[in-house]
Formats: structure tokens, C-alpha cells, sequence
């Protein structure tokens, strides 16, 4: 049995952490005050919250990815789809940066409601 007491957490999730602290401080210091900083403005896009995000979300795909290579038996076709996994965080960290869903929105004529 694992002694959770004595576990120690990776270095990279607690920068990951204390990065995620710095700039939601930031973005809810910037709300408070009224500041209107593109730069941190959670409500659009191309900010800083959302480079992290996607920072944030390529790592874990790397992350997932390294386990699926380990994994991952080649006779086997079923253990093939844990490869679909990692390949979704890539594609959701992609879509943060280069905004695909708001152009498929513009290509389609409009919006998914009101906001």
C-alpha cells in the first residue's frame, strides 16, 4: 500500500500550480480594479490565461503520451486507442491558440446563443 504522506509532488506541477495562482491573481486583480488589460482579460481571447491553458494542456498530452508509448502493445489493436487520448489533449491545446472554434462559428453563419 502507498504511504500518501510521504508521496512528493513533481516539480512541474508545482510550477505548473504556482503559475496558475500568479496569473489568476492577476486576471482577478485586473477585473477588480477595472483595469481593461488585453493582456489578461479572460473574456477574450489570445490573453495570457489562454497561452497557459494551452501550455497547460500540451504538457499533459506529452505527459499522457509518454505513458501510451510505454503502454502501448503493437499485436494488440485494443491498447491502440489509448493513443486517441494524448491526441485529444493536442487538439484541445490546439484550438486554444489558433481559436478554431470561434472560426468554425464565423464559418457556419453564427454562434452557439447569446455572449
Amino acid at each position: 500500500m502507498m504511504d500518501l504522506a510521504r508521496m512528493r509532488v513533481p516539480h512541474l506541477v508545482l510550477w505548473f500550480g504556482l503559475a496558475g495562482l500568479v496569473i489568476a491573481s492577476a486576471a482577478a486583480v485586473n477585473f477588480v480594479l477595472g483595469v481593461d488589460q488585453d493582456l489578461l482579460n479572460v473574456g477574450r481571447e489570445s490573453n495570457l490565461p489562454t497561452w497557459f491553458s494551452s501550455i497547460q494542456l500540451f504538457t499533459i498530452g506529452l505527459v499522457l503520451a509518454t505513458i501510451v508509448v510505454r503502454e502501448v502493445e503493437p499485436p494488440h489493436p485494443k491498447t491502440w486507442s489509448l493513443a486517441l487520448v494524448p491526441f485529444l489533449f493536442f487538439l484541445l491545446s490546439l484550438d486554444e491558440v489558433a481559436m478554431l472554434h470561434e472560426r468554425a462559428e464565423n464559418l457556419g453563419g453564427g454562434g452557439t446563443g447569446p455572449g
